[in-house]
């Protein structure tokens, strides 16, 4: 995050050389529409035109408007949802059961005489949830109409003209990333005997949408069953018919009659389909108990390995159908009971795959939302998943009633509370081989036996786990109900200190202020992954928390672990020396490929091979699919004599050449290979030296995975490593825009993804012409009044806005965004005019 003082001074303090104009659109321009072709979903990028196939996972959260804390815990995780694979939800303008003694809590929306209420925060919090979702590619599927408030407009006149101002709504807000499940649960016994809500009378709701926005997609919800709807409606004559099939709780095979309630559609291969509220497998929460730690809260179910497998079964067997599903689930929309004296304003679980989190093993007595989350990111073959959280919003994916006073203070995670010992916040780690990365500092001294840290293990303090205290003057590594000799070093506390625990290949690190001061045998490992963060005696906080899953294959053990040969015959790990090594024997004008099929996006990987026998080697990542040698991907070739090659081979088309670096080195032998991918950025190292760093600008390739491809010869390769996540790329770059001059609201950005000040040098420049760019940072100082600046929302950024429309005309210029790190990392984005 940026510190709070006046820009001016942070200029000087960064050596800023801000660059001009370019980027942000304006807050109604639409970044992304949902559309269908034939029985799948594609989503169109409205910026390049691009259509792509939409593989939609969905997690019900019908209350999401229900004020606007709720509605900033689900803007706060979405990020989160993304990492586990889950990119559509369900929203309802009528929200959906709120719980006992709750349900009279929802806001006000519509009125009784079919006009909107549009003082309420429900439509603020809709047009919040709209924008944040459509700026990361993800869907919202709208409910207009719930069973237990249909009846606050009573007259199905009237509830058809609500339909379509809340149409006009929509519309006047230009969105097209979203769906409507127009009515949920039809024909439920709570909308009494209104045909509009439960027969086939049902079409005039669609049909009102229709009237007002024809390009959208609708569907309507059944109580079970699947539901599609189609039929004649009169005066005038005319033909409505719903876009979705839409299902609740069984999988049923869309393609089968009986399988509809009211009437089949006549092609339902031509229709996606949804189901809608998909639960009833996991019984563990429909008899919600007492939570022990707060007698009053009744959200507290149970951990069953049964229920949660058999769930992800009817998960694939729904898809096995050629439907979208996902988690409907209590603990994301029920408001728990309480007391009516001191009852909430919003659910009590958080949400998020990080949400309510359970223990790390099975029999916990907690909720299992955490093992579903990592399921579905399992079954879409998500690898390792990197967590990371830099409190610049929420507090998100921690419990944090489980003693002590835990709140943000200064963006960062605090335990306030000096009396509190001990107190701690917890949440759930990745399996195998990782890195947890923390800054900690106490809010007061701590004085001789205060006491922070992390607690890697059991769910509470006193559980086998390992331990990392911090004192004013000394760390201590040390294993609780363990083994593992405790290791101090002496280390004086600074205001803030970044701290690094480090597992991997049975050994144990830790690293104080970027320097390994710990290095000992894991003599005792410990299975589960709670990760805790605590206090004793003590008030600290903590921040840029990050969890690395590490996967380092060096061959020691005489395999390949996850990597896969594609034809086992031509590898093989064979001892070199006092080392072994991955060994691929290829013939002559062939290749041969070793494969992670884990669809990966950002990550570090590095390689060492031995060329000094080949012409060179291949790496390809995210391929879309590696059945396909030579299908789509990013292609980095490393030759032997120097050169360096990255192509880019989309879904048609040629191969494009995004950059490419001769060297005068003339017979490369053993290299070592860096490859750094960060969203659209690319940086490529050989034996410590960056060659290559380029951003590609043509929409890039999702996730995939990756592929070692030997060329003819002997190739030796050794020491695989594969982290996962974000590499800290500082952030310069412009916002889309449309139309030829420069709009008021262009935005240009320059920020710092891990929420640390580490900035050290901003530039704007421009290229009128010649490819010689001049530094323009002057025109965003604020005394030249043509830039405004503020943060971005999530407080890692500066924006830059552009005050009022710059009429160009068509110019061939080049705009350049610069930012550079303290640590030599650097961003350039180029932004070319028509």
């Amino acid at each position: 995050m940026f510190p709070q003082v006046p820009f001016c001074s942070r200029i000087s303090g960064f050596a800023l050389i801000l660059v001009l104009f370019l980027v942000s659109v304006a807050s109604a321009q639409p970044f992304h529409k949902i559309t269908s072709e034939g029985n799948k979903f594609m989503l169109e990028n409205l910026s390049t035109s691009k259509k792509k196939p939409y593989d939609m996972w969905v997690s019900r959260l019908a209350n999401a408007l229900v004020n606007t804390e709720f509605t900033d815990q689900i803007i706060a995780n979405l990020d989160d949802y993304q990492r586990y694979g889950v990119n559509t939800f369900v929203v309802s303008i009528q929200g959906a059961n709120l719980g006992k003694g709750m349900n009279g809590r929802f806001p006000k929306h519509y009125n009784t005489n079919g006009t909107l209420d549009l003082q309420s925060q429900l439509w603020t919090n809709l047009e919040r949830l709209l924008l944040e979702t459509d700026k990361r590619g993800m869907v919202l599927i709208l409910q207009y109409w719930y069973s237990l408030r249909a009846y606050l407009v009573p007259d199905d006149g009237k509830a058809l003209d609500a339909t379509r101002r809340v149409t006009q709504w929509l519309k006047d807000r230009k969105y097209k990333h979203y769906l409507l499940d127009v009515v949920n649960e039809v024909p439920h016994d709570a909308y009494g005997s209104r045909p509009i809500f439960t027969s086939i009378a049902v079409l005039k709701v669609i049909d009102a949408v229709k009237s007002v926005n024809p390009d959208l997609m609708v569907g309507v919800s059944p109580t079970s069953q699947l539901m599609c709807p189609e039929g004649w409606l009169d005066n005038p004559r005319r033909w409505v018919e719903s876009d979705i099939i839409i299902g609740h709780n069984q999988v049923l095979d869309p393609l089968l009659p009986g399988a509809y309630k009211f009437v089949a559609p006549s092609n339902p291969g031509k229709k996606p389909y949804i189901n809608n509220e998909f639960w009833a497998q996991i019984d563990y929460e429909k008899d919600l108990r007492q939570n022990p730690r707060d007698e009053n809260r009744y959200n507290f179910g149970r951990y069953n390995q049964s229920t949660v497998n058999t769930y992800l079964a009817d998960l694939v067997k729904l898809r096995g159908y050629g439907g979208y599903g996902g988690i409907h689930s209590f603990h994301q929309q029920r408001i728990p009971y309480l007391p009516a004296q001191n009852g909430p304003t919003t659910p009590v679980a958080l949400v998020g795959p990080e949400g309510t989190q359970p223990e790390a093993s099975l029999g916990s007595g907690e909720p299992s939302l955490h093992w579903l989350y990592r399921g579905i990111a399992r079954i879409q073959k998500y690898g390792p998943l990197p967590t990371h959280w830099d409190f610049n919003n929420y507090i998100t994916g921690f419990e944090t009633d489980l003693g002590g006073e835990w709140k943000r203070v200064d963006n960062c995670l605090a335990q306030t509370n000096a009396t509190a010992n001990p107190a701690y916040a917890r949440m759930v780690a990745d399996y195998g081989d990782l890195e947890i990365a923390f800054d900690a500092r106490y809010l007061a001294d701590p004085g001789p036996t205060g006491r922070c840290g992390i607690h890697l293990g059991g769910a509470t303090l006193k559980d086998p786990a390992y331990r990392i205290s911090i004192a004013r003057d000394k760390v201590t590594l040390d294993q609780v109900a363990g083994s593992l000799p405790p290791r101090t070093v002496l280390a004086s506390k600074r205001h803030q200190d970044p701290y690094q625990l480090r597992i991997l290949e049975g050994r144990l690190q830790v690293d104080v202020g970027g320097s390994t001061v710990i290095d000992v045998a894991d003599v005792n490992p410990i299975t589960r992954r709670n990760l805790l963060f605590f206090t004793q005696g003590a008030t600290a906080s903590f921040d840029n928390v990050r969890v690395t899953p590490l996967r380092l294959v060096n061959f020691e053990d005489g395999t390949s672990r996850d990597w896969k040969a594609e034809q086992a015959a031509a590898w093989a790990v064979i001892p070199r020396g006092s080392n072994k090594c991955w060994r691929a024997i290829v013939p002559a004008s062939q290749t041969r490929r070793a494969l992670l099929d884990q669809r990966i996006a950002d990550f570090e990987f590095d390689f060492e091979v031995d060329l000094s026998q080949v012409p060179g080697t291949v790496l390809q990542f995210r391929a879309a699919d590696l059945t396909k040698a030579g299908g789509t991907g990013y292609y980095l070739e490393v030759k032997r004599n120097g050169t360096v090659i990255l192509e880019r081979q989309g879904d048609v088309g040629p191969r494009v050449n995004l950059g490419s670096v001769k060297s005068t080195i003339p017979n490369l032998t053993s290299v070592a290979v860096r490859v750094k991918v960060e969203g659209n950025r690319i940086a490529v190292h050989r034996d410590g030296k960056k060659l290559l760093d380029v951003v590609d600008v043509l929409d890039p390739l999702d996730r995939g995975g990756l592929a070692l491809i030997a060329q003819p010869g002997t190739t030796w390769f050794d020491d695989v490593d594969l982290r996962v996540g974000p590499n800290r790329f500082p952030i310069a770059r412009f916002h889309p825009f449309t139309g030829p001059a420069l709009p008021k609201g262009f935005t240009i950005e320059f920020g710092d993804p891990d929420g640390i000040l580490d900035l050290k040098f901003l530039s704007l420049q421009v290229d009128t012409g010649g490819n010689i760019f001049v530094d323009i940072t002057f025109v965003l100082l604020p005394w030249f009044n043509v830039f405004g600046f503020d943060y971005t929302p999530d407080g890692r950024s500066v924006a830059f806005n552009l005050n009022s429309n710059v009429p160009l005309g068509p110019v061939n210029w080049t705009f350049r965004a610069v930012a550079t790190d303290l640590a030599g990392n650097t961003t350039i984005s180029d932004l070319k005019l028509p």
